[in-house]
């Protein structure tokens, strides 16, 4: 496990807009905690996956400070849910991740475990 990311939680959000991975500082843990509940009220669920590294080597990372910041560069997020958040946490970051296969260790519904987990997280399932 990479020290950089130990006890700091990544989020891979799956959606028909492309993926996004984001992670947080500690700092930021409590803010982090309602977001996921919000979106666990809404039906969307949470795979603990194993760790990786994701793009944390080199300089993938990319400091998102304000949504002008998300519009305007390479990053653009149909989920307003999110951009929202990127207001409210600062240390929130996008972090590359061009994995395509996670080995799932549980689905988890538990605030305090997801926060501090790599997870992968989909949206509620509907009817077709």
């Amino acid at each position: 496990m990479n020290n950089k990311t130990q006890g700091q939680g990544q989020i891979k959000f799956l959606n028909a807009f492309g993926d996004i991975t984001i992670e947080w500082e500690e700092k930021d843990k409590e803010k982090m905690e309602k977001l996921i509940q919000e979106k666990l009220d809404e039906g969307f669920q949470f795979f603990i996956v194993k760790k990786r590294f994701f793009g944390l080597l080199g300089s993938s990372k990319k400091k998102i400070k304000t949504t002008k910041d998300i519009k305007s560069n390479q990053i653009y997020i149909k989920d307003k849910d999110i951009e929202k958040y990127f207001q409210e946490i600062s240390s929130l970051k996008v972090i590359d991740d061009e994995t395509d296969k996670h080995e799932v260790v549980e689905n988890s519904r538990d605030v305090k475990k997801i926060v501090k987990s790599t997870t992968v997280c989909t949206k509620p399932p509907t009817r077709g």
